[in-house]
């Protein structure tokens, strides 16, 4: 999904990442003790429409960072996003008692910031995991 002028604020658009770098990204989250990545697929056809990874899992904090991306346009801005969010979280809440989760996201992408709030994400005050003055992390409390 080499795309950055549809996808301005996702890293991973602008580099064309060979089939093989790509399975051996999927087995690296595979094997971490810290991450979980799901894959999106459509009903009835299972095409697949995105991802939604679950990283630097912190069992003591009972928290995680979350990223998640519906790359098929025809998906988005239907509220999917919140449905495969929480249907996610549910299972690491109950699996592993996770209960805070963060993202960070660019000041830019009002889009996202929409979306994220509408699920239930709210601006953290502290600017945890942010890298940038361009981003800021926005925190879930279940």
């Amino acid at each position: 999904m080499r795309d950055p002028e549809r996808y301005p604020f996702i890293k991973s658009t602008r580099t064309n990442y060979s089939e093989s770098e790509l399975v051996a990204y999927i087995k690296r989250v595979n094997s971490s003790v810290s991450a979980i990545q799901y894959g999106i697929f459509s009903k009835p056809s299972m095409e697949h429409i995105g991802n939604i990874k679950f990283h630097d899992i912190n069992f003591e904090e009972k928290s995680c960072f979350v990223g998640f991306l519906i790359a098929d346009q025809r998906y988005q801005n239907r509220g999917l996003a919140g449905l495969v969010f929480n249907h996610c979280a549910k299972q690491l809440m109950e699996k592993f008692q996770i209960v805070r989760f963060y993202l960070s996201v660019e000041r830019q992408h009002l889009q996202a910031i929409r979306a994220y709030t509408k699920i239930g994400f709210k601006p953290e005050n502290q600017e945890r995991g942010s890298t940038s003055d361009s981003t800021f992390t926005l925190v879930l409390q279940l």
